[in-house]
């Protein structure tokens, strides 16, 4: 108790703001981190010790603060599907071994994590640094991969189909990264004037491009559809506006088909769709799995067949590379609805924003839900980065001045 005191009257002390600005640089490491490192061994060990530092200076400015935020809906959600996927891995225990109950530890890991990124951005407060925070590593990390794939990037130019990103592990999950450096950024353009829009612009056609290296189907989809939806959204009562962005965007698939010098971009993408290359079977293997997933787990309609199941009772290995039906796999259909109500309740929530803040979660909502289709994105990291971004703008938006609301957002300590 003497130390809860003591931490307690650092409240509005000069140590107080070097502990926040810490916090907001650990925040910005760990987010260069995860795509940077994350994934690839010996590093991937360091991502335990900076998260448990991270959550370190989180406690203590919470107990400087006599607040911890606890965004009570969401972690309702996180943790009735812990709970049922637990419940369905133990049952399942004897087939899946302890590789069941690992794979369970890292999706408790995971959502941890989403508690404390979450705390963090309610200390921090300041939304515009957090883009920011978020934003910058994603630039750091883009010029890391130029670097790294500098000479397969020209060869790009010269025909080359190679995809890149291996260096990495796994291209799909590093087109994510990519993914959400365009999203911020093209969230940016019109967050902000007119003389800063052309570096956002810049800044979205590098990410466009690298993640085009990746190959990755699930990116050029997911980004193309969030940012239609997006710009419906935005222009909806400037229907002229609107009519002429989708013409540039008609015209700009029709230049990359119809102009020889954009030749590698058509055959690229030609590529991607299987339509270039006939030896690429990945789209219909993966079709394959989606039905598996759906008939198999239909057996354990209820509770599913229990974490990292998909290879045990199935012909495939890993995972279905789809949200909805892998989590409908192992956690049945109470696991499903889970993941359904998370994105439901984030877009109600959402709706009620009344600044442009509401814009960048449409962006990243319909990203998640497109991007479903082809990963089971709730095991990755960035995921939870991104959910706790969105629950800060809304819990701390919408509900600070109703009481009642209030008593779900944070409690007192």
């Amino acid at each position: 108790m003497k130390l809860i005191s003591k931490i307690q009257e650092l409240k509005g002390k000069h140590i107080e703001k070097i502990l926040k600005i810490t916090l907001l640089i650990l925040v910005s490491f760990y987010f260069f981190w995860l795509p940077s490192f994350s994934d690839r061994s010996p590093f991937n060990y360091f991502t335990y010790p900076l998260l448990l530092l991270l959550t370190g200076i989180c406690l203590i400015l919470l107990i400087v603060n006599k607040k911890v935020f606890i965004c009570r809906e969401v972690i309702f959600i996180l943790l009735a599907y812990l709970f049922f996927s637990l419940f369905s891995t133990l049952i399942h225990v004897r087939v899946l071994g302890l590789d069941g109950l690992r794979e369970w530890l890292r999706l408790l890991f995971l959502f941890l994590s989403f508690f404390v990124l979450f705390n963090s951005f309610n200390i921090i407060y300041n939304k515009d640094r957090i883009i920011y925070a978020l934003l910058i590593p994603l630039l750091l990390f883009a010029g890391y991969y130029l670097i790294i794939y500098f000479k397969d990037i020209i060869a790009l130019f010269k025909g080359s189909d190679k995809r890149l990103g291996a260096y990495f592990n796994n291209v799909n999950t590093l087109s994510s990264f990519f993914a959400l450096g365009y999203l911020i950024s093209f969230y940016q353009i019109f967050n902000l004037k007119k003389i800063t829009r052309f570096v956002f612009i810049t800044f979205c056609a590098l990410f466009i491009f690298l993640g085009y290296t990746t190959g990755s189907r699930q990116f050029l989809l997911s980004l193309f559809v969030s940012t239609f939806v997006f710009l419906i959204w935005k222009f909806r009562t400037k229907k002229a506006f609107l009519v002429t962005i989708i013409g540039l965007l008609i015209t700009s698939i029709v230049l990359i088909f119809t102009v020889p010098q954009l030749t590698f971009i058509r055959n690229k993408f030609l590529f991607l769709f299987d339509s270039a290359d006939s030896k690429d079977l990945s789209a219909v293997q993966r079709l394959l799995m989606q039905v598996n997933a759906i008939f198999e787990g239909g057996k354990n309609f209820v509770f599913g067949h229990g974490q990292l199941s998909f290879s045990f009772y199935t012909s495939f290995d890993g995972y279905s590379h789809n949200a909805f039906t892998n989590s409908f796999f192992e956690s049945g259909i109470i696991g499903l609805f889970c993941l359904i109500l998370l994105l439901t309740l984030i877009l109600r929530n959402g709706a009620k924003l009344k600044d442009e803040y509401f814009g960048i979660i449409i962006l990243l909502l319909v990203y998640y839900f497109i991007v479903g289709f082809f990963s089971v994105w709730f095991r990755e990291k960035p995921f939870y980065v991104s959910l706790s971004f969105m629950c800060f703008l809304i819990y701390e938006k919408n509900f600070k001045k109703e009481k009642v609301i209030q008593e779900m957002y944070s409690i007192d300590i």
